[in-house]
C-alpha cells in the first residue's frame, strides 16, 4: 500500500468534580446544534446607593449587556440568566438604577430572566408585601414581550421560561432564593407539565466553596433542599447554579436516575471593582456533546487596555486552584443523558427530500435512511445490497464494493447523525480494509466537469484515534481516475486520483483536485478536526475559485489560482474510499451521513446544513 508524505477529584458531600478539559475558542459562524446563555451573577456592589448619594458605578454591567446584544448573532447568545443580588439595599432608587441598565436588553429584545437574591428581597416569597421595589422594577411583566416567558407563580418572584436552541427547546426555572412550600409545589408543576423539556434551573444560593477552599461545589442549607426536594427526583434538571457566595466553584452530583447533575457556583462580586460586569457564557455543542464555559468582564478589558493596573486581574480570572472554576468544558453526551426523559432522541424523521433538492442537484445520496428503522442500528449492509438511490432523480445511484477480505460488519448502518442532517442515520464504515460505495455503471456523473461551478457537501464524522497508520489519507469521495490518465504533468503524484476529498494523517480536511485549467493540483486545507464530533462539510467552486468551509465556516488555506471545474471525466465517482493509480488501496473509516453535488455555487442559504 502507497502512502503520502504530510505536506504542509475530590469529593465534599457526594459531590465530585469531573476531570474537565479548558474551554476552546467558540465557533465564529453560527451553527445549528450551537447555542449560547450568558449568565450574569451578583450586581449588588455595583448599584448600591444610600441616603441619596451614588457610592457605586453600574458601567460595567451597560458595558457587559452591550456586549452581550453586539455579540448576539456572532455567538449565539438566545438567553440571558440572572443570578440575583441586582442591587445592595433594594431600594427603589436601586432598583430605578438597575432598571435603567436592564433597558439595554429591553430594548433589544434580548430575552432574559431576574430573581431575586436575599440583598432584593427578605423571607420566603410568600411572606413579603405584594409591592416591593423589585416586583416594581423586575415582575414577569417586564419580560413578558420578549418571547421566552412562559409563566409564572402567584407570587411574580418565580418564573420560568422556554428558548430555542440547537435544534431542540430548553426550559429554564427562575427561582427565587427562598421559596415557600407553594412555590415548591409550583416549580414541580411546571416540570411536570413539559415531561421531555431538559431544564436549567437557576436560582441565588445553591452551593458554596468546600471548606477546604478547592472549589469543590458544597450544598448549602438552602442548596440541600433544592436538591431535595425538587432536583434529585427530577431527572431533566442536568444544569444548576447560583450566586451569593463566593469565590468560585463546580462539581457534579448523581441523581435518583443515576445521571449526573452539573453544579456551578457563580459570584465575582468580591473581586476588583465589584465583579467588574463579570458575564460567563455557557456554549452549548450538541455535535461534539460539548458545554464551553468561559467567565470575563468586557470593562476590566478595556480598562486593563486603558493601563488599569487592577482590571486585569478580572478581565478572564482564573482561580488558582486544582480544578478550572472559571473557564472550563463539561463533556456531556446529549443523547445519553436524556434519553430518560425525551428517549432517542437523535432517531428522527428525515426531512421531504425535495426540500433538498435545490436547483442543479446532480447527485443527492441519503447513506443512512434505509437503516434508520427501529432495531435497525448496527444493521451490516448486505452483500447484493440494490444499492443507494440518487435522490436527485438523475441516475447517479451507488453500489457497495467490497475489498478483498472485507468482512460481512465493514458497512453498517447507524440511527446517529448531525441534528442540522435533512436525512436521518448514517454509514458506518468500520475498517480501512473494508467496504465503499461506487457509482454505477454509465452514471452521467462520472462525465460532470463542472466547469461552470460545484458545491459538494457531505456530513462527516471521523473515528476514534484517527487518523495514523492504516487511517492514512482516508477517502470520504473521490474520482477514481488519475492525473496521468488525463494528461496532467503536476501534483505530488500523476497516479494520484484526480479529485479527492479525504482526511489527511493530522486530521486535516483536504479537497486536492486537477481543474480543467490546470496541468498540477489545487488543494484546500483545513484545520485538526476531532474524533467521534459530526462536522458539515462544504466545498464550493463559483466557476473561478474554489473555498471549503467546515460547519458554514471558511477555512483559511483556500487557493487564490483560477480553478476551472473538476477534470478527469469520464471516471467513476468513490464514496468512502481512497485510491492510487486506479486501485482503491483502502475505505474510509468513521462515518458518513447525506452527501450532495450541485452543478453550480449554491448559496450559504440552500446548503444542507440547514435541513
Amino acid at each position: 500500500m502507497r502512502t503520502r508524505a504530510l505536506l504542509v477529584a475530590a469529593a465534599v458531600t457526594a459531590l465530585t468534580v469531573p476531570t474537565i478539559a479548558f474551554a476552546q475558542p467558540p465557533a465564529e459562524e453560527d451553527a445549528d446544534g450551537r447555542f449560547t446563555i450568558a449568565v450574569v451573577p451578583d450586581t449588588q456592589y455595583l448599584f448600591d446607593y444610600e441616603a441619596g448619594v451614588t457610592r457605586s458605578d453600574p458601567e460595567p454591567v451597560e458595558d457587559a449587556f452591550e456586549w452581550i446584544v453586539e455579540n448576539r448573532e456572532e455567538r449565539d447568545i438566545v438567553f440571558t440568566a440572572g443570578l440575583g443580588d441586582i442591587t445592595e439595599h433594594a431600594t427603589s432608587e436601586e432598583m430605578a438604577g438597575a432598571d435603567e441598565v436592564y433597558r439595554i436588553l429591553d430594548e433589544a429584545e434580548m430575552p432574559y430572566s431576574t430573581l431575586a437574591g436575599n440583598h432584593d428581597a427578605s423571607g420566603t416569597d410568600a411572606d413579603r408585601p405584594t409591592s416591593t421595589p423589585y416586583l416594581e422594577y423586575f415582575s414577569p411583566d417586564r419580560v413578558a414581550d420578549l418571547g421566552t416567558l412562559r409563566g409564572s407563580d402567584p407570587t411574580g418572584y418565580n418564573t420560568f421560561h422556554v428558548f430555542s436552541g440547537g435544534g431542540r427547546e430548553w426550559l429554564l426555572l427562575a427561582l427565587d432564593w427562598r421559596m415557600s412550600d407553594a412555590s415548591f409545589d409550583w416549580a414541580q408543576g411546571v416540570i411536570d407539565a413539559n415531561p421531555e423539556l431538559p431544564v436549567i434551573l437557576t436560582t441565588h444560593e445553591l452551593v458554596h466553596d468546600d471548606p477546604e477552599g478547592q472549589g469543590v461545589a458544597t450544598f448549602s442549607g438552602y442548596g440541600q433542599q433544592l436538591w431535595d426536594r425538587l432536583i434529585d427526583d427530577n431527572d431533566q434538571v442536568f444544569l444548576a447554579m447560583g450566586g451569593h457566595f463566593w469565590p468560585t466553584a463546580r462539581g457534579q452530583r448523581d441523581n435518583a436516575a443515576g445521571n449526573p447533575v452539573e453544579l456551578n457556583l457563580v459570584n465575582y462580586q468580591e473581586q476588583y471593582y465589584g465583579g467588574a460586569g463579570m458575564i460567563r457564557l455557557y456554549t452549548f455543542d450538541l455535535t461534539a456533546d460539548m458545554i464551553d464555559v468561559e467567565s470575563f468582564s468586557p470593562w476590566a478589558e478595556e480598562a486593563a487596555a486603558a493601563g488599569n493596573p487592577l482590571a486585569a486581574d478580572v478581565v478572564r480570572p482564573t482561580r488558582p486552584v486544582d480544578r478550572a472554576v472559571d473557564q472550563f468544558s463539561i463533556e456531556l453526551d446529549f443523547a445519553e443523558r436524556f434519553s430518560g426523559f425525551a428517549p432517542e432522541p437523535g432517531r428522527r424523521e428525515a426531512e421531504p427530500v425535495r426540500a433538498s433538492l435545490p436547483e442543479g442537484t446532480v447527485a443527492y445520496w441519503r447513506l443512512g435512511d434505509l437503516g434508520n428503522r427501529r432495531g435497525q442500528d448496527g444493521r451490516p449492509v448486505p452483500a447484493g445490497s440494490p444499492g443507494f438511490e440518487d435522490l436527485s432523480g438523475n441516475g447517479n445511484d451507488l453500489q457497495l464494493q467490497r475489498l478483498d477480505g472485507a468482512a460481512r460488519d465493514s458497512l453498517v448502518y447507524r440511527d446517529d447523525s448531525d441534528p442540522q442532517q435533512p436525512g436521518a442515520g448514517s454509514l458506518e464504515f468500520t475498517t480501512n480494509a473494508g467496504s465503499y460505495l461506487r457509482t454505477i455503471a454509465g452514471a452521467p456523473l462520472e462525465t460532470e466537469e463542472f466547469t461552470d461551478g460545484y458545491t459538494i457537501e457531505a456530513f462527516v464524522r471521523l473515528p476514534e484515534d484517527c487518523c495514523g497508520g492504516t487511517r492514512e489519507w482516508m477517502g470520504i469521495l473521490s474520482r477514481l481516475s488519475t492525473g496521468a490518465d488525463h494528461g496532467k504533468t503536476g501534483g505530488w503524484s500523476t497516479d494520484a486520483p484526480i479529485a479527492t476529498l479525504s482526511v489527511s494523517p493530522s486530521r486535516q480536511l483536504q479537497w486536492e483536485m486537477y481543474p480543467t485549467n490546470q496541468p498540477g493540483t489545487l488543494t484546500n486545507w483545513g484545520h485538526e478536526m476531532e474524533d467521534e464530533v459530526w462536522r458539515h462539510v462544504a466545498v464550493v467552486n463559483d466557476g473561478g475559485t474554489t473555498t471549503a468551509y467546515i460547519d458554514g465556516a471558511p477555512i483559511a488555506r483556500n487557493p487564490s489560482a483560477p480553478s476551472i471545474g473538476v477534470d478527469g471525466a469520464p471516471s467513476p465517482w468513490l464514496v468512502g474510499a481512497s485510491s492510487f493509480d486506479n486501485t482503491v488501496e483502502k475505505s474510509f473509516a468513521g462515518r458518513l451521513g447525506d452527501i450532495r453535488i450541485a452543478d453550480r455555487a449554491l448559496d450559504r442559504e440552500e446548503w444542507l446544513l440547514n435541513g
